[in-house]
C-alpha cells in the first residue's frame, strides 16, 4: 500500500485463512486502516466484507471496554488517595471541631472560676492555682503566651472600679510584666467594661490598649474564656449603667430646669414671643417623642403605651434609653431596638429643643444685654454642654456597637 487512501482488492483466488491472515497482519501494522481505507468489496456476500464488519465491531467493543477500564482506574485511584490521605475539607471538619471542643471548654473553665470568686485578689489566686493545676494540659498554651496570666485574672476577678487607663511599655513581653504591670492592665478591663456598652466591645478596647494582649487571641479559647469572664462582671458590676443613667438624668433634668428658668426671665422681661418660641421648641421635642413612642410600642397593651408616654413627660427619657442601652434590653415586640430608640430620640431633642435653644438664647442676649446675668449664661452653658453631649454619645454608640462594626469594619472599625 502506498497510501491510507488507496483502494484495496484482494485475489478472487485466495483461500479464505489466507486472506484473514492478510487483513489481521495489515490492521495490526496500521490500526487506522478500518477508519481511512476505502475498502470495495466485489459483492455483499464477499467473505472479506464480512470479516471486516466483525472486526469492525470487535474494535468498537474493545475501545468501550477500555474507556470502562480507565473509569475504574481513575476511580481506584482516587478512592486509595482517600483512605491513606483525609481530604481538605475532612482536615478542616477536624479542625473546626477542635476549635470548638476548646472554646467549650474554655467557656466552662471561665464560669468555674467565676463561681468561686472573691474580692481578695490572694484568694483568687488560690483559686486559680488549683483549677490551673487540674487542667494544666488545656491551660498550659495560656500559661504559656504569659506566665503572669493568673496574676491578672486574680485581680480581674475582684471587679475593682477602674479610675483610670494607667499605661504599660508597650514593648515590655508578657513573660516580664511585674506584679503592679498585671494590676494595671486588670484594672483597665474593669474600666473599659464599665465605659463601654458591651463586653465585646470593652475586651477589644482592652486588647488594643495593651498591644501584648493581643498574642493571647492565638490561644484558641482565649476570647470565649475571657468574654464570659466580661459578661459575668458586667451582669454582677451597675457601675457603667450607673454612670450612664446619672449623667443622662443629670442632663435631662438639669437642661428642662434651666429652659424653664429662661422662660420665666422672658415673660419677666416682656419678651413673651421669645417665650413662647422656648415653650414651643420644648413642646415640639415631647410631641415627637411622644408619637415615637406610641409608633414603638403599638404592638404593645395600653397600659404599657401609658407608662412610657409618662416616662417622656417627667423628661426621664433619655435616662430610661441610656438604662436600656446599658443593659443590653432585648423586647422582640418592639420595631427598633434600644440602641436605634434612644438614638431617634436624642435627634429629635436635638432638632426641635437643644439646638434651635441655644441659638434663641445667644440672640436674646446679644438683642438685650441687660439680660446677661449668672442665671443667663449658666442657662446658656448647660443647653450649650447638652447638646455637645448628646450628640457625642450618638457618635459613640454607633461607633462601639459590635452590630455596627462586624458589618462596616472599615468605617467603624
Amino acid at each position: 500500500m502506498q497510501n491510507n487512501s488507496q483502494v484495496f482488492r484482494p485475489a478472487q483466488d485466495t483461500s479464505t485463512p489466507q486472506v484473514l491472515k492478510t487483513i489481521l497482519d495489515k490492521f495490526i501494522i496500521i490500526p487506522d486502516l478500518t477508519m481511512s481505507a476505502k475498502i470495495t468489496p466485489s459483492s455483499e456476500s464477499d467473505p472479506l466484507a464480512l470479516v471486516l464488519n466483525e472486526l469492525k465491531s470487535l474494535k468498537i467493543i474493545v475501545e468501550s471496554q477500555t474507556v470502562e477500564i480507565t473509569k475504574l482506574k481513575q476511580s481506584h485511584y482516587q478512592l486509595k488517595q482517600q483512605l491513606s490521605n483525609p481530604t481538605s475539607t475532612q482536615l478542616a471538619n477536624h479542625r473546626q471541631k477542635s476549635k470548638h471542643d476548646a472554646t467549650v471548654g474554655g467557656m466552662e473553665l471561665a464560669n468555674e472560676l467565676y463561681d468561686n470568686r472573691s474580692n481578695n485578689h490572694k484568694s483568687n489566686f488560690i483559686h486559680l492555682d488549683r483549677i490551673f493545676n487540674e487542667h494544666s494540659v488545656f491551660l498550659e498554651p495560656l500559661m504559656a503566651a504569659c506566665p503572669h496570666i493568673k496574676i491578672i485574672l486574680a485581680h480581674i476577678l475582684t471587679n475593682d472600679f477602674g479610675w483610670s487607663v494607667k499605661s504599660v511599655n508597650y514593648v515590655t513581653p508578657m513573660i516580664h510584666f511585674t506584679e503592679e504591670d498585671c494590676q494595671r492592665i486588670a484594672k483597665a478591663l474593669a474600666f473599659f467594661l464599665r465605659k463601654r456598652k458591651t463586653a465585646e466591645v470593652a475586651l477589644e478596647a482592652w486588647k488594643l490598649n495593651y498591644p501584648q494582649l493581643k498574642e493571647l487571641s492565638d490561644v484558641e479559647f482565649f476570647d470565649s474564656f475571657m468574654l464570659v469572664i466580661a459578661q459575668n462582671l458586667v451582669r454582677d458590676s451597675m457601675w457603667g449603667v450607673v454612670y450612664r443613667v446619672s449623667v443622662g438624668v443629670a442632663f435631662s433634668t438639669t437642661d428642662a430646669a434651666t429652659d424653664m428658668y429662661t422662660i420665666l426671665v422672658y415673660k419677666a422681661a416682656g419678651l413673651n414671643g421669645r417665650a413662647t418660641a422656648l415653650v414651643l421648641m420644648m413642646g415640639l421635642n415631647m410631641l415627637f417623642q411622644l408619637l415615637f413612642v406610641w409608633a414603638q410600642y403599638k404592638k404593645k397593651s395600653w397600659k404599657k403605651k401609658l407608662y412610657e408616654c409618662a416616662i417622656c413627660l417627667v423628661l426621664l427619657r433619655p435616662a430610661v434609653d441610656a438604662y436600656r442601652v446599658a443593659t443590653n434590653h432585648i423586647d422582640k415586640d418592639l420595631i427598633f431596638d434600644p440602641l436605634t430608640e434612644m438614638v431617634c430620640n436624642k435627634g429629635a431633642e436635638l432638632f426641635s429643643e437643644s439646638i434651635p435653644g441655644c441659638v434663641l438664647q445667644c440672640y436674646v442676649l446679644l438683642e438685650n444685654p441687660e439680660l446677661i446675668s449668672v442665671g443667663a449664661v449658666a442657662s446658656l452653658l448647660i443647653s450649650a454642654t447638652t447638646t455637645g453631649f448628646t450628640s457625642s454619645m450618638i457618635t459613640y454608640d454607633f461607633d462601639v456597637d459590635s452590630a455596627h462594626r462586624n458589618f462596616q469594619p472599615a468605617f467603624y472599625g
